[in-house]
């Protein structure tokens, strides 16, 4: 209202002197400007004659939209709905690559089932963006929806949203519900993905995971919540090949030999590189996933020795699986780790 003030004083008079020109008619000779006058002069003649009543409703009126003001809120326009919906499911940080396929895919073809969806898309982990450092167990789908007119009578996008989720209870997967622009000015003004949620700050990454779990427990005892995730920010499954060098050293092999053989078996080892068109991608070799799964399969690996004999790497490295934050100990120099979810 200020502004609106300030501009009638300022900018119109301009704009009238700018725009108004030739002969301007009395208002007494348009009939909409007379009937108006009419009906307005008794009010301007009762407000005259007894202006001590009309302060006072006016005040009375005042006070009583005090209240109202009161639960209006800190937001001045509600949420726009956009017609499509943004759902991002949180799983495991264990979560290898396929499985988190496997859960989107499984995840769209449930979600398209329901009438009200024209299309959905969903991806796993990253995009090729710097802006965009999701993990492997962090998914998004895209969900256009259908015009409302040809939902079924009774529908709104509450109960749609209400509907998908509870068809969603993916074990060891937690959903989170938004709008794509909605989404995304969230995420740029607050960081985090759902529209409320818990910032926790210190030193200690575990600690501070810790914490955050310990408030998932309370808040999903809060009535009204769909799901509560914390996430797992120094959390993982990691296989560490800790290499025996007295019998590297008898096989005649380095430490280096042992893990050129780890990499090209679990991690993968580009040998090469495909071109189409103009797009570049490499071509990665590396065992099945049945061969290198868990460290039972991984005993079966083979490193050739200069001998020409084939020798279990168990023979050469200590295989194990371990959970915790990806930190390898400088002092530990023949440590090779690798994550558990390629």
């Amino acid at each position: 209202m200020a502004f609106a003030a300030m501009l009638s004083l300022t900018l119109v008079p301009v704009l009238m002197l700018l725009f108004i020109r030739g002969k301007i008619a009395p208002q007494a000779k348009n009939p909409i400007n007379r009937f108006l006058i009419w009906v307005y002069q008794p009010f301007v003649h009762l407000a005259l004659r007894f202006p001590k009543i009309v302060l006072l409703l006016a005040l009375v009126a005042l006070a009583l939209t005090v209240p109202v003001f009161m639960k209006l809120g800190s937001e001045f326009m509600p949420p726009l709905y956009e017609g499509s919906l943004l759902y991002m499911p949180s799983g495991l940080p264990s979560m290898s690559i396929t499985n988190a396929l496997e859960v989107t895919q499984l995840e769209d073809r449930i979600i398209k089932q329901f009438p009200e969806v024209l299309s959905v898309f969903g991806k796993a982990g990253r995009s090729k963006t710097s802006t965009d450092p999701a993990p492997i167990e962090m998914g998004e789908a895209t969900i256009i929806l259908k015009p409302e007119e040809n939902w079924p009578k009774g529908m709104t996008p509450e109960k749609l949203v209400n509907k998908i989720d509870t068809a969603l209870k993916v074990p060891g997967v937690s959903n989170s519900w938004t709008m794509p622009i909605k989404g995304r000015t969230d995420m740029l003004s607050t960081g985090i993905r759902p529209p409320i949620g818990i910032k926790i700050f210190g030193a200690d990454l575990n600690v501070t995971e810790e914490i955050g779990k310990q408030i998932e427990d309370v808040l999903r005892n809060i009535p009204g919540t769909r799901n509560v995730y914390a996430e797992w920010v120094a959390s993982g499954y990691y296989e560490d090949f800790k290499i025996d060098r007295d019998a590297t050293a008898r096989y005649g092999l380095t430490v280096a030999d042992v893990e050129d053989v780890i990499e090209s078996a679990v991690g993968g080892m580009n040998i090469s590189t495909t071109i189409e068109g103009r797009e570049r991608f490499p071509i990665n070799v590396r065992y099945l996933r049945d061969f290198r799964s868990d460290p039972q399969a991984l005993d079966r690996v083979l490193v050739a020795t200069p001998g020409g004999a084939q020798v279990p790497i168990t023979q050469l490295a200590k295989i194990s699986l371990t959970q915790g934050p990806p930190v390898i100990k400088s002092e530990d120099a023949q440590l090779a780790r690798i994550s558990h979810k390629g």
